[in-house]
């Protein structure tokens, strides 16, 4: 092999017939025309070794070669590896050629060319063409080629139009290897979701079973958690009985206020209690729903009549204001009014010096169905935009300025929505901070 640096074989155009100059040229125009093979190739998602294939048959219209060999780069350790050689006996062969013009280092210098380096073979009398295959983003492999020395119609132009066919396979194959990775990525990505996807099922189902057991402790320790309360209210009525009995001057008078505060808390602590254990139940299941017909301004009256006290504690005024024509609904009335009672305390907390009402409507929806519309309004602190999306979420109040100072868990609208939900009504809410609020249970009117 010669190791000096290779010298391109060309020949004056002279010296080839003017007619076959002709036809060369109108391959040359079909070949330029066929270089959209490559990316037809790509976007069908078709086989690397199609790129190969569709690059011999352009090479081959300009120029026979006695073998053609395509090399590509290894990712990892970046070496050059024969992907494809055509014909398939020739690649021993060809291999010898390429390993002798590593170490003479021609094989690199062509690397460095984005054009055909030619070399000859003396002891074969063989002409070996070297092609970079590359682009802007790197180097994707090596073209090579083998002709027999008694061809003498190598021209630049010839040459040039191979470099094109190169450039093209290159720039497909950087596009295949994007997609390839693209792909790959992809791949991942879906095992990894459903990898972690299958790990939060699981962690939800541990949840969810976690969450049962709670609920469903809780809801069977109803009995036992109230004990404890009625023994403590049993005793405060006792001493308030027993010091209301003892003279005017006793010093044990001045003893009522404290109790009072006493039991004021109490009476508070028994109620958290008492909606911590009823959600429970709601959660696990154990609130059984008994349907019938009752009448509902009946109800609402005695509803108001029961908070009066909580009403007139906040100097509100509160009325019932019954405008339907249906005098009774067919629904769960102990569940409804449970609702209701949450509905009217939180109505009545939020509310200072305001207006608040029970008010009972008729409606039709869209599809004409009619409904009852049982609404608790007020005119108190309502709830800002952003607030409405948590409302009804456990354990929460709406974190804003005016909400902060009032005391409670956040359980009673998550109550009344799950018994909404228990009793398959809908319940709408409207507010505006500072402008009150008014939360609606939709009940069918048939």
């Amino acid at each position: 092999m010669d190791s000096q640096p290779p010298v391109p074989n060309t020949i004056d155009d002279d010296q080839i017939d003017d007619n076959d100059n002709y036809k060369w040229a109108l391959n040359a125009l079909e070949v330029l025309a066929s270089t959209r093979k490559f990316h037809d190739i790509v976007n069908k998602d078709l086989d690397k070794a199609e790129l190969f294939n569709a690059t011999r048959m352009l090479i081959e219209k300009l120029l026979t070669f006695e073998c053609q060999l395509f090399m590509d780069v290894d990712s990892v350790d970046m070496s050059f590896n024969i992907a494809r050689c055509m014909p398939a006996d020739h690649q021993r062969y060809m291999q010898d050629i390429i390993d002798d013009e590593i170490e003479s280092g021609t094989f690199s210098w062509a690397l460095q060319q984005n054009k055909c380096v030619t070399v000859e073979d003396h002891n074969k009398n063989k002409t070996v063409v070297f092609h970079s295959i590359s682009t802007p983003v790197g180097v994707q492999g090596m073209f090579v080629g083998l002709l027999d020395r008694s061809i003498h119609t190598i021209q630049g132009i010839r040459l040039d139009m191979i470099s094109v066919i190169i450039r093209n396979l290159a720039s497909a194959l950087d596009t295949y290897k994007s997609r390839e990775l693209t792909n790959n990525y992809a791949e991942q990505l879906e095992v990894l979701i459903k990898y972690r996807t299958r790990e939060l099922e699981e962690e939800k189902k541990l949840s969810d079973a976690a969450n049962v057991a709670k609920s469903e402790f809780l809801a069977g320790m109803s009995h036992e958690l109230n004990t404890p309360f009625n023994i403590i209210f049993g005793y405060l009525d006792l001493l308030i009985e027993d010091i209301n009995e003892t003279p005017k001057d006793d010093p044990r008078k001045l003893m009522l206020g404290d109790i009072d505060k006493i039991t004021r808390a109490t009476k508070g602590l028994h109620r958290m209690v008492r909606n911590i254990v009823y959600l429970a139940k709601l959660e696990a299941g154990k609130v059984s729903i008994s349907k019938d017909n009752f009448v509902i301004e009946e109800t609402l009256h005695q509803l108001r009549q029961r908070f009066s006290k909580d009403i007139l504690a906040n100097g509100n005024i509160c009325e019932v204001k019954y405008n339907s024509k249906h005098r009774e609904v067919f629904s769960d009335q102990q569940l409804i009014m449970l609702a209701l009672e949450h509905l009217l305390s939180n109505a009545c907390k939020f509310t200072h010096d305001g207006e608040i009402n029970i008010e009972v409507n008729d409606s039709t929806l869209r599809n004409g169905t009619e409904v009852i519309e049982i609404s608790v309004a007020d005119t108190g602190i309502g709830i800002a935009e952003e607030g409405l999306t948590a409302l009804f979420n456990s354990f929460t109040q709406i974190d804003s300025g005016s909400r902060k100072k009032y005391d409670g868990l956040g359980l009673g609208l998550t109550i009344t929505n799950r018994i909404c939900d228990l009793l398959k009504v809908r319940l709408d809410v409207s507010s505006k901070e500072n402008e009150g609020a008014r939360f609606t249970i939709v009940l069918s009117a048939h």
